[in-house]
């Protein structure tokens, strides 16, 4: 869960980091990371207390998106120029991660 999450907050933060959708989108990403992500690392808060806490950021993040008009072009612009390389991350982390899901009898959705 965790490497697949990273893959998935990678994308996010290219989505969120992008001028694209202009300053003003970036800048409130940005709040709502400096918000969550010191809940999200707290060793003292339990998974049980975090998880309506990382739905809302992830509801919130999303909505923001909608309420610029992301669309599927502003996401190919978006990545064209993004420093991140998703094919190393899941061709090395990520079997890595289902596996431990797998060894755990976890159900994973793909």
């Amino acid at each position: 869960m965790a490497t697949f999450y990273s893959i998935l907050n990678s994308c996010h933060g290219v989505i969120e980091h992008s001028t694209v959708l202009g300053a003003e989108f970036s800048n409130r990403t940005h709040q709502l990371f400096e918000k969550y992500y010191p809940i999200e690392i707290n060793p003292e808060i339990s998974k049980e207390e975090k998880t309506p806490m990382m739905i809302e950021w992830w509801s919130s993040a999303h909505d923001l998106m909608m309420e610029y008009g992301l669309k599927k072009h502003h996401i190919k612009e978006m990545f064209v120029g993004a420093n991140i390389d998703v094919r190393y991350l899941l061709h090395h982390s990520f079997p890595a991660s289902l596996q431990v899901c797998l060894s755990c009898s976890l159900e994973s959705l793909l």
